[in-house]
């Protein structure tokens, strides 16, 4: 990363960056092809963002985004933030309540079903019919 001159030359001075020359072929092209629209908007001289302390560089963006946002309007928005993920874990809560609940209604009835096949209707078609369905709703749920 680079700092730009034009913005942060109180930055260069006061953390004594060193600079970082735009890098030439032999026939004096910039060998990055961004380099002829940086030099065209910030000049030929950069600094380098790697010899800063992560922490003071964690402080320069901090103060940086600090003086352009609205505190007030922030502090708010992350309050109805957090109300709104209350909010939705309530919702996959209740989802996953009313799941185990279904869950379990479609464990007894297999169970029921089974039980009337096996002792009231051996014969019948029928109920071999409603389990078989049974099941295949249950692979979709699932």
């Amino acid at each position: 990363m680079i700092f730009w001159s034009s913005w942060w030359s109180t930055e260069v001075q006061k953390y004594n960056l060193p600079e970082n020359k735009i890098k030439s072929d032999s026939f004096g092209n910039p060998k990055d092809s961004r380099g002829p629209a940086y030099k065209k908007i910030y000049g030929d001289r950069s600094w380098e963002v790697d010899a800063l302390n992560p922490l003071v560089l964690d402080q320069i963006v901090k103060d940086e985004i600090e003086s352009v946002i609205d505190k007030d309007l922030y502090f708010a928005m992350r309050e109805k933030e957090g109300q709104e993920q209350e909010e939705l874990y309530g919702i996959a809560n209740q989802v996953k309540e009313m799941y185990n609940w279904l869950d379990q209604i479609i464990y007894f009835l297999l169970f029921y079903f089974h039980i009337c096949h096996h002792f009231f209707a051996p014969c019948a078609s029928g109920s071999s019919l409603i389990l078989s369905r049974l099941f295949s709703w249950i692979k979709l749920l699932k």
